[in-house]
C-alpha cells in the first residue's frame, strides 16, 4: 500500500474534492473526470468502512471520504492510499500508476473500436457562435446528445456527437469529459433527447475544464437569493454561466416562485430515473437546488366528466445545480408536497 500526501493550494480554495484529485492527481494517470468520482464514492460505504477492493482510498483530514462533491478549504490535507496488491489482482501493474505501455495498447485498442462505431454523420448544427476554443449550439428536440459504449453500444448515430465529429474533427474537440462508458468528445454538459435548447462545446480540455468550473455551483445553500437579476450580475461578475429552462406542466402553480431543495437519487426501481429521497446520506443522494416561476397560465374549457388536464403553466427554471432529471422531478416534489398543484 502506497501513500501520497498533499495539502490543498490556495487557489483551490472551496473547490470540490473530484476536481482537485483529478487535475491534480488522476488526469496524469490517464483517468478520467468521470473514474475519479466513482473512485471516490466507492472508497468506502455510509458508515465510513473502507473499501479493500478499491484501488484507491481517499481521505480528507485523516477522514476517508466518498462525496465527490465536498468542498475543500485551502490547507486541507488530502491523502491517497494506492492500493498496488488489489491493482496487481485486477490484471494491473505497478507501472499502470504513471501510464505505462500495456495500459497506451488498451486505450489505442478502445480508440480503435470506437473509430469503428461513432462515425461523423453530416447532420446540420445551428450554430450561434464559434472560435478556435468553443462551440454555441441550439440543440433541437429529438436528438440525442452521445453514444454509449458500455455495457453495450447504444445511440452510436444521429447524435450531437455525430454531427460534431463532421464538423470539427476528432482531435478538435475536448477528450476530457469521456470515460469508458460514454464517448463525450466536445460536451461539457448535456440535454435530455426530448429536450432543446443552447449548448456550449468545448473544442480542447482547458477550455472544458474551465466552462466545467463555471457551471459548477457556486451559490451559498443558505444564501437568500430572490433578487433574480442581482444573482445575474454576481455571476457575470464572476464569470459564471446561468442556465434557464422553460417547461410546460400540468395544472396551475398555487405559488408562483420560490425554491425547491431536495436530494435527489436513483428510482429504486427503474435506473434510468430519478426520484427524490428524504436521506441526505443515502447512497448516490444528490442536492439539487431549482428556482422557479411561473410566467403564465393556459386554462381550456373541458367538461367535468372527462379526465383530461383543465389548465397548463408555462414555468420558467433556473437550475443552482446541475443533477440528472432535476427539473422534472423538483416540480414532482411540489406535488407531493401539496404546497402547488
Amino acid at each position: 500500500m502506497l501513500e501520497e500526501l498533499a495539502s490543498v493550494p490556495n487557489h483551490y480554495n472551496k473547490e470540490r474534492l473530484d476536481v482537485i484529485l483529478f487535475e491534480c492527481f488522476f488526469k496524469n494517470r490517464k483517468i478520467s473526470k468521470g473514474q475519479t468520482t466513482k473512485i471516490i464514492q466507492s472508497c468506502c460505504n455510509n458508515n465510513n468502512e473502507e473499501n479493500p477492493n478499491n484501488d484507491y482510498l481517499i481521505y480528507v483530514n485523516e477522514e476517508i471520504t466518498n462525496k465527490p462533491a465536498r468542498k475543500l478549504k485551502a490547507n486541507d490535507k488530502i491523502k491517497i492510499k494506492i492500493n498496488i496488491e488489489q491493482q496487481e489482482e485486477n490484471n494491473s501493474d505497478k507501472e499502470n500508476l504513471v501510464s505505462s505501455t500495456l495500459s497506451e495498447k488498451k486505450e489505442e485498442n478502445e480508440e480503435n473500436i470506437i473509430e469503428d462505431i461513432i462515425k461523423p454523420e453530416n447532420i446540420p448544427l445551428q450554430i450561434l457562435y464559434e472560435d478556435d476554443n468553443l462551440m454555441v449550439i441550439d440543440k433541437p428536440k429529438n436528438m440525442t446528445v452521445h453514444p454509449s459504449i458500455l455495457p453495450k453500444p447504444r445511440n452510436v448515430s444521429g447524435t450531437l456527437v455525430n454531427a460534431l465529429l463532421h464538423h470539427c474533427g476528432t482531435e478538435k474537440l475536448s477528450s476530457c469529459g469521456s470515460d469508458k462508458e460514454h464517448y463525450r468528445p466536445g460536451i461539457v454538459h448535456r440535454l435530455d433527447r426530448d429536450t432543446s435548447g443552447v449548448m456550449v462545446i468545448a473544442k480542447d480540455n482547458e477550455t472544458h475544464l474551465a466552462l466545467k468550473e463555471q457551471l459548477a455551483n457556486k451559490i451559498d445553500e443558505d444564501e437568500d437569493n430572490d433578487k433574480e437579476e442581482e444573482l445575474i450580475e454576481e455571476n457575470i461578475q464572476k464569470q459564471q454561466m446561468v442556465r434557464r429552462y422553460v417547461c410546460l406542466v400540468e395544472n396551475e402553480m398555487k405559488t408562483l416562485e420560490g425554491r425547491i431543495e431536495v436530494y435527489i437519487k436513483r428510482h429504486h426501481k427503474i435506473p434510468s430515473k430519478r426520484e427524490v429521497t428524504l436521506n441526505s446520506k443515502e447512497t448516490g443522494a444528490k442536492l439539487a437546488i431549482t428556482d422557479y416561476k411561473q410566467l403564465e397560465t393556459y386554462h381550456f374549457d373541458i367538461p367535468s366528466s372527462c379526465s383530461l388536464c383543465k389548465s397548463f403553466s408555462l414555468v420558467q427554471c433556473k437550475l443552482l445545480t446541475g443533477r440528472t432529471h432535476q427539473i422534472r422531478v423538483s416540480l414532482a416534489s411540489l406535488r407531493k408536497r401539496k404546497n402547488n398543484t
